[in-house]
């Protein structure tokens, strides 16, 4: 009976190992940039309006926030979305970026704009984003190919976003399990995450801020999202997590002893 207990605990202990990740407090965490110096140094810049022949984009992180938007007014899009980004140039190599989660402060300048934070994304645009999409009031986790997303993400709720409001948007990558929360600055912050995925066709890449829009809803204009206090944590189990780990290990060490005891 001893023994049989053992396959239900370690599920018990891996179940707490996910959630301790996305729900304890971090152990380690690190400023990415916060663009009080006035530029985007360290960053790497990729201009998909320009690339695809839509438009062209502004990256300027003069006012201490950094600033993606369009040069101007921008058509309505045929299908799918377009925008501009950039990867901080070291998380694209550094496997201390394979898991973790991100955390940026984003807002938006205008109705169309929308905004998301990505991770183990590469530079040809395929891995993980965590997107905040202002114009249909809508957030998602989904996984990208190709800068494309799947159709209704890997997970997506209705969210109301306002434009000209600040939001904490925070994006998770630990193995396979996939979490995202945003709130508005001054709120307090969800207790859990408000979407959860599971995914493992990618496990490494880069660190992403973006701004984009999309044909839905069909309008043009003018592109522009905020970005700021961008940071990267690498968590820890929670202390719950080394109290079961702990308890499994004395459950299976009493089970090998009670076993040996009958075979003597």
């Amino acid at each position: 009976m001893r023994q049989t207990m053992i396959p239900y605990l370690g599920a018990a202990a891996i179940t707490i190992f996910l959630v301790s990740f996305f729900i304890a407090p971090p152990a380690r965490g690190e400023l990415i940039d916060d663009f009080n110096d006035g530029n985007d140094d360290g960053w790497t810049r990729l201009d998909l309006l320009d690339l695809t022949g839509v438009g062209s984009a502004n990256f300027d992180a003069s006012s201490t926030q950094y600033v993606i938007s369009s040069d101007g007014e921008l058509p309505v899009l045929p299908e799918a979305c377009n925008g501009a980004g950039a990867f901080w140039t070291p998380s694209l190599t550094d496997p201390q970026f394979a898991n973790g989660t991100v955390r940026a402060k984003v807002s938006f300048d205008t109705d169309i704009s929308n905004a998301f934070v990505a991770l183990r994304l590469d530079a040809a645009g395929n891995g993980y984003d965590f997107a905040a999409n202002n114009a249909v009031d809508r957030i998602f986790v989904d996984r990208l190919a190709g800068f494309v997303g799947l159709p209704g993400g890997l997970s997506s709720i209705p969210f109301t976003l306002e434009t000209g409001e600040e939001y904490i948007i925070e994006g998770s990558a630990i193995g396979s399990q996939l979490a995202m929360k945003i709130w508005k600055v001054g709120d307090a912050e969800p207790a859990t995450p408000q979407l959860m995925a599971t995914d493992d066709t990618h496990d490494s890449g880069a660190l992403w801020v973006a701004a984009y829009y999309c044909a839905n809803p069909p309008v043009g204009g003018q592109l522009s999202a905020r970005f700021d206090d961008v940071t990267f944590t690498v968590p820890e189990p929670s202390s719950a997590l080394i109290a079961m780990v702990g308890c499994v290990c004395v459950s299976w060490m009493r089970c090998r002893s009670s076993s040996s005891r009958r075979r003597t």
